[in-house]
């Protein structure tokens, strides 16, 4: 069975982000820049989103094929294209198309971006579109990267990822920080 919608609740997509990217750009500036003070502010805004953590998704990513999460980037293309986890889906983060995807509603699915602000509010969507297994990957890409876990670019291994902006790129290792434009 597949599960479609494209549903926000009662907010659009771009107000949570615009809001959620508002006071993350400030901490930035005020010093908390750690993953953890992240996941807590990001769970002030979606209390209800679980969260897997990138040890567990590695393991799960090493299971039987059948028994594998799905796992779907919900970053820009531009992002996706400098790198993303293995097998990752892609969805826009602003016009997510979650009928597009032919998920089946008993898939596990775990969601990242950046750094788990933007996959939050798409964990949220999935949720209310009737997934019940659904995991926002705490640090996202960077939390991954940062760790030595692979990322791939048009199939093959890659030690870059997009920094998403200038202050974000804080929460990445600078060798690992392809140069905005890619």
């Amino acid at each position: 069975m597949s599960v479609g919608g494209t549903g926000t609740g009662s907010l659009k997509p771009w107000i949570w982000l615009a809001g959620v990217s508002l006071v993350l750009g400030m901490l930035l500036f005020v010093g908390a820049r750690s993953p953890s003070s992240l996941k807590h502010l990001i769970g002030t805004w979606f209390p209800e989103v679980a969260w897997v953590d990138a040890e567990t998704l590695s393991g799960w990513m090493n299971r039987e094929p059948s028994e594998r999460p799905v796992i779907l980037d919900v970053r820009t293309k531009e992002e996706f294209d400098v790198s993303h986890l293995g097998g990752a889906l892609r969805t826009d983060p602003d016009h997510p198309d979650i009928a597009a995807l032919n998920l089946r509603a008993e898939s596990t699915v775990v969601v990242y971006c950046s750094v788990g602000a933007r996959s939050a509010a798409i964990v949220d969507e999935l949720v209310a579109a009737g997934f019940a297994k659904v995991y926002n990957l705490e640090g996202g890409i960077f939390d991954w990267a940062n760790g030595g876990r692979p990322i791939f670019r048009d199939g093959e291994p890659t030690d870059q990822v997009h920094p998403y902006g200038e202050p974000w790129g804080l929460y990445l290792k600078s060798e690992l920080r392809a140069p905005l434009g890619n």
